[in-house]
């Protein structure tokens, strides 16, 4: 189960039904999340593009011009840099 492989996985992904296995919850994730979640504490700068669905945990950092595409769900403290592309699994 995820969360003996993530500390604190259901705190930053609260949307996530508890006992899936880690690639259940990726091949679930479309149908688990619509639209976009950002986190108050979470900053994406001017440019990036975020496409949905899509998590953007607490503390985490979008630099300009990053390209993420649908799909991505990201957890607390994670910085994507500047020009940086996100590709479907």
């Amino acid at each position: 189960m995820i969360e003996t492989l993530i500390a604190g996985f259901y705190e930053s992904f609260q949307f996530v039904p508890r006992g899936l296995d880690a690639w259940e919850i990726v091949a679930r994730l479309p149908e688990l999340l619509t639209g976009i979640r950002i986190d108050p504490e979470a900053v994406i700068e001017d440019g990036a593009i975020v496409k949905p669905p899509a998590v953007i945990g607490p503390g985490c950092f979008i630099a300009s011009h990053a390209y993420l595409r649908g799909g991505v769900a990201l957890g607390a403290g994670v910085t994507i840099g500047p020009g940086s592309r996100s590709n479907p699994a």
